[in-house]
This record gives C-alpha cells, sequence and structure tokens, in this order.
C-alpha cells in the first residue's frame, strides 16, 4: 500500500477513486458516507487497495478534514481563490464561538453535532474535488490564520497553542437552513422520537416513532430548489417495519431524491414538463433497482411530489398517501396498492373507513425495494393543476391506520398552515380509533390503538 504524506492525501485519494469506480454516486454522498456510516461503501465498486484503505481511515479521521478546511475557509476569503458556499464555513465558525466550543472540546462538539458537519461537507467537495481550477489548494491546506490556529492544531495534533488571542465574533445574517434536509443527508431524523420541519412559509412536516415502536422507520423531506424556489418537492416513505434496514431504505430513497432534484435545471419544470414526468418515475424505478441490489431486504412505501408554477405532479408506490385540500373539502389523489383497496375496488368491504378496521389493513401489495422476478415495477402517477387545491397534504400508512378521512378533513380545514402536519400527528397518536359497526372480530378488529406505528405527514399550503 502506497505511503501517504498525511490524511488530507489518503482522503483526496480514496474521495476520487470511489467516484471514478461509482460514477452514479454522488460525491457528497459518497464523503457523507464516509464521515456517518462507513459500513455502507461495502455496497459501492470498489478495488481491493481501496478496501484496504477504507479500513485504515476513521470517521474521525473524514470529520476532522471537512472542519478543518471549513475553519481555513472561513477565514481566507479570496486569498486561495474562489471559495465554494464559504458562507456555510464562516456559519460553521460563527457556531463554534456563538457556543463557546474550546479547541480540546472540538473533536466532542463533532461527534455530538452531525448539522454542523453535514453543513459544510457540500463546501467541502465543491473545493476540493468540483472547482480544483479555481482554487489554490496549496495555499488552503498550509493557511494558519492564528485566530483559528488553535482549532487546526488541536485537530491536528490533539494539542492547543498557547496563545493569549482573542477571537471577535463574526455577524452574519441567519438564513433559511433546510433541516429536513439535513437530518436526511446525516442521518440524525432517524435517530430522533418526534420532529417538526418547515421550509419557507408554505411547507411543513411532522412525525412521531408513534407509541409502540422502539424505533423510527419514516422519513420525510421538503425541499426548495436551490435556483428556482418556485420549484418544490414533498416526500414520505414509510419504512417497512416487519423487514430489516426498513429506516435506511426510507432514508435512501429521500436522499436519492434529493441529490436529483436538486441537480435538474432550474427551468426544467417549464420547458420539459413531460420530460420531467418521465424523469421523476424513471428515478424512482432507478431508486427501487438499487433498494433491490443491497440485497438486505429493506425496502419503502413512497409518496412524492413536485410542485411547479401551474401543475403538480404525484408518484405513489404502497400505501402512503396523497391527498388534496379546497374549501373544506379533502380528496385522496393517489391509489393504495394494498389488499384492503382491492377489497373497496371489488365490493368486500363496502365502506372506505372501515377498510383500515380490516385484519389485512397492513398488507401492502406493492413498494419499492422487493424483488419480483415475474412482475416489472411501476409507480402510480398523477398530475394535478395547482389551481385545483389550497393545501397538499403527503401521509405515511401509520397516519391513514389511526385517522379517518374526515377527521384529517377537519384538522386540514379549522388549523393554522403551518400547524396541519404537526396537528394531524399529534391527534394520530392520542387518540383511539373505534369502530362503529357489527362486532366481526374474523374480519375487522374493533379497535385502533393510537400511535400503533411511526406517523408522518408533510403539507403545501398555498393559503
Amino acid at each position: 500500500m502506497k505511503n501517504y504524506r498525511n490524511n488530507t492525501e489518503k482522503i483526496d485519494y480514496v474521495i476520487t477513486k470511489i467516484a471514478e469506480l461509482n460514477s452514479e454516486i454522488a460525491i457528497e454522498d459518497i464523503v457523507a458516507s464516509l464521515a456517518f456510516e462507513p459500513e455502507m461503501m461495502v455496497c459501492l465498486n470498489l478495488t481491493d487497495e481501496l478496501k484496504d484503505l477504507i479500513s485504515t481511515i476513521s470517521k474521525e479521521d473524514v470529520r476532522k478534514e471537512i472542519v478543518k478546511f471549513a475553519l481555513k475557509a472561513s477565514q481566507i476569503g479570496v486569498k486561495a481563490g474562489y471559495i465554494a458556499d464559504q458562507v456555510s464555513c464562516v456559519d460553521f465558525y460563527c457556531g463554534l464561538l456563538d457556543k463557546k466550543i474550546k479547541p480540546k472540546e472540538i473533536i466532542e462538539y463533532l461527534y455530538q453535532n452531525d448539522r454542523s458537519i453535514m453543513s459544510v461537507i457540500d463546501s467541502y467537495v465543491k473545493t476540493r474535488f468540483q472547482y480544483k481550477s479555481k482554487i489554490d489548494l496549496e495555499m488552503l491546506d498550509r493557511f494558519t490564520n492564528l485566530k483559528i490556529a488553535r482549532y487546526l492544531d488541536f485537530l491536528s495534533n490533539g494539542k492547543t497553542l498557547d496563545s493569549g488571542l482573542r477571537i471577535k465574533k463574526l455577524k452574519i445574517f441567519e438564513r433559511n437552513i433546510n433541516k429536513s434536509k439535513n437530518d436526511i443527508l446525516n442521518g440524525s431524523q432517524l435517530r430522533k422520537e418526534n420532529v417538526n420541519y418547515s421550509l419557507g412559509t408554505n411547507m411543513f412536516a411532522s412525525s412521531d416513532i408513534g407509541n409502540f415502536k422502539s424505533t423510527q422507520e419514516d422519513s420525510v423531506l421538503l425541499l426548495t430548489h436551490p435556483k428556482n424556489n418556485k420549484f418544490k418537492m414533498l416526500v414520505v416513505a414509510d419504512g417497512l417495519g416487519s423487514k430489516p434496514n426498513a429506516g435506511k431504505a426510507s432514508r435512501y430513497v429521500c436522499q436519492m431524491m434529493l441529490k436529483w432534484f436538486e441537480k435538474l435545471d432550474k427551468d426544467f419544470y417549464q420547458k420539459h414538463f413531460k420530460n420531467l414526468v418521465e424523469e421523476f418515475n424513471d428515478k424512482l424505478v432507478r431508486v427501487n433497482k438499487r433498494l433491490c441490489e443491497f440485497e438486505d431486504g429493506r425496502s419503502t412505501t413512497f409518496v412524492g411530489a413536485i410542485v411547479g408554477k401551474e401543475k403538480t405532479i404525484i408518484i405513489s408506490v404502497g400505501d402512503s398517501r396523497a391527498y388534496i385540500s379546497k374549501n373544506g373539502s379533502l380528496t385522496q389523489v393517489s391509489r393504495d396498492d394494498s389488499l384492503v383497496q382491492e377489497y373497496l375496488e371489488n365490493g368486500e368491504i363496502k365502506d372506505k373507513n372501515d377498510a383500515r378496521f380490516h385484519i389485512h389493513a397492513n398488507k401492502i401489495t406493492k413498494c419499492l425495494g422487493i424483488k419480483d422476478k415475474d412482475l416489472q415495477f411501476y409507480s402510480n402517477m398523477y398530475v394535478i393543476n395547482n389551481d385545483d387545491y389550497d393545501k397538499l397534504l403527503l401521509v405515511s400508512g401509520g397516519i391513514t391506520d389511526c385517522l379517518s378521512d374526515n377527521q384529517i378533513m377537519v384538522i386540514t380545514s379549522n388549523t393554522p398552515r403551518d400547524k396541519i402536519a404537526q396537528k394531524i400527528v399529534e391527534k394520530a397518536i392520542r387518540d383511539d380509533s373505534y369502530r362503529e359497526e357489527e362486532y366481526d372480530p374474523l374480519h375487522f378488529k374493533d379497535t385502533i390503538p393510537a400511535g400503533m406505528t411511526n406517523v408522518t405527514a408533510a403539507v403545501y399550503a398555498k393559503k
């Protein structure tokens, strides 16, 4: 194995080679995996040399490199050339100052604040691997501004410099941070029992682990296109709890959709609408294929929406649903891929609300990640006019297990838009449901306990 002068050189080589061998994977995902889940590397195409090298690199090594870069970039300005997304590096540095993090505490801080690492990964990747011709990397790597020397020295050597310098606090404008995106990328969403997100003034989401589950397997994502704020995406993925790695499946789908959506041309929606519909579906087909290739049982339902200026595209797989609301009415847009949906359609179940009490209510007929050699994967696709709704609602199966359409409609119609998702989730984990029809234990349950599984809702509200 080649000897490397330092970790910077070794990590640069590993990331570059992995990217060359796995061109379909974004470099940001490679770096994030090395920093958070290096075990995921086994799923990639790797040479024996790379496998050996990766085994010598710890998560701590990668995180240190990312943070050393961020500290340098926050101070160096134009001296090393163009620094991509430098403002995120300044934010990171200011965060250390705001929290009064001492140099000797920085490594512990990095392990307790995944979001801080994620906030500068994109900048690290663009600077070190995508804009090399614009940046003097040697100058950047040599840079040792005394204001940040204590941090750098401790990250490199585990020691602090004996310096009496006082670091003046920098002032920056607070930016609209997309917490759902950051939590999906760094994996922290699945480690939280409850989350509430907002993005801008019209996108909101809420998720809760429920009252009986020990793990969170739902993932939710809110996105605005980085170069066109009229172009939005919402995703809810419900990992199948009966399968291993369910949470990893739902998170992976959100990660892949995130990378795909943000790389679309800002005018793609307006100029190539038909192509966008096809590409949205094709992306989901590729994600399904990739999930199957993991061969570890990971699988998930999916409902996602892309909102443009005039129309909204919705795709679903499984029993996660899309609803629209207007003038106090609620309409289900998506069709469930489930046994009880088939029972409803052939008349075996007469009432839609009764279907959620059926003993087979949780049996789905299709999802992402399950191989079926006899069937070609396909999704359910819908295109609706934006004028047809005031609010768009995406929910996991845990919500519609616990709440009727009428209960969802009442909350959607009588709750401020920034609290709709939260109120729906709260009611799903608070109130049991009782079947009103005649007792029939052979086919129906008479009670659905509140919060019987993970529950998640995402809302786009025009007004």
